[in-house]
């Protein structure tokens, strides 16, 4: 996702707000949710949340209060492909 991408949000603190959502994303997917739903989910909950109980709450693993809409139709599980070490 990197490399070419970070040349182009302007400046460091820009590019760090960028990486959060990333990983919200990425983390939200993990998880099984779809993505714009949970964002949509948690933007929407941002202005009321009060304590750092409510602030866990929010993390794509402790919600199980959204509905079937938000999670992904079909989960496939990670793939992780393993290369051999090269011994030189």
């Amino acid at each position: 996702m990197g490399r070419k991408n970070w040349l182009f949000h302007g400046n460091e603190e820009a590019a760090e707000a960028s990486c959060r959502i990333f990983t919200l994303i990425e983390t939200a997917k993990v998880n099984g949710l779809e993505p714009y739903a949970y964002l949509n989910h948690v933007l929407q909950a941002l202005p009321i949340v009060e304590s750092q109980k409510n602030w866990a709450s929010l993390l794509p693993w402790n919600l199980s209060s959204l509905g079937k809409n938000c999670r992904l139709r079909k989960m496939k599980p990670a793939r992780v492909k393993f290369s051999r070490a090269i011994r030189v």
